[in-house]
């Protein structure tokens, strides 16, 4: 028995899918699952390490009924990330569950989530237009700052000196040469 596996993360800037691959669910069957993140992976991944439990505890999949447990294994694990108690879980798999110390900044997660309902409503070649923009002005931003660092023009730049003592060490160098 082989099988093959193989992620590629669209234009989002994460991978948000999750899958499960368990080639010997049971001695029977095999279990291959990709969940779509939907603008996030928390879910997906809570569902690729859940579904297969829950699917494994339905009876109708013991007793052979393979779609309607396939239903009520989706319906459980529905349920089961809309508890209260599955959050810290969730929080977890995002990377956002914030530490004692640390404090999770709502006026920015809520921006975030305004911007991904945006996001989630826009026709795809404007989505397409606005990471190409961004990509476009991180480019040029780049660009800016390395050429901040260079003085001169042509193929004589040179890096401009960091510190004072590289300044007079080129000033040094400047003296001597001339």
């Amino acid at each position: 028995k082989q099988w093959y596996q193989r992620r590629v993360r669209g234009w989002r800037n994460s991978q948000e899918d999750a899958v499960s691959c368990e080639p010997e669910f049971t001695e029977e069957s095999a279990l291959f699952g990709v969940y779509d993140g939907h603008g996030g992976p928390e879910v997906a991944l809570y569902v690729a390490k859940y579904l297969p439990i829950l699917l494994k505890t339905q009876y109708d999949f013991t007793s052979g009924k393979t779609e309607h447990a396939l239903r009520e294994a989706f319906l459980a694990v529905d349920k089961q990330i809309k508890l209260e108690e599955t959050a810290d879980e969730l929080q977890t798999l995002a990377g956002t569950k914030a530490d004692d110390e640390d404090e999770i900044d709502e006026e920015e997660k809520m921006k975030e989530c305004v911007e991904l309902n945006e996001e989630a409503q826009m026709p795809l070649a404007d989505i397409l237009a606005k990471y190409k923009k961004q990509m476009q002005d991180c480019i040029e931003e780049e660009f800016a700052e390395k050429a901040a660092k260079f003085e001169g023009s042509g193929k004589g730049k040179k890096p401009k000196p960091e510190t004072e003592e590289e300044e007079k060490e080129e000033e040094g160098a400047t003296a001597v040469a001339d």
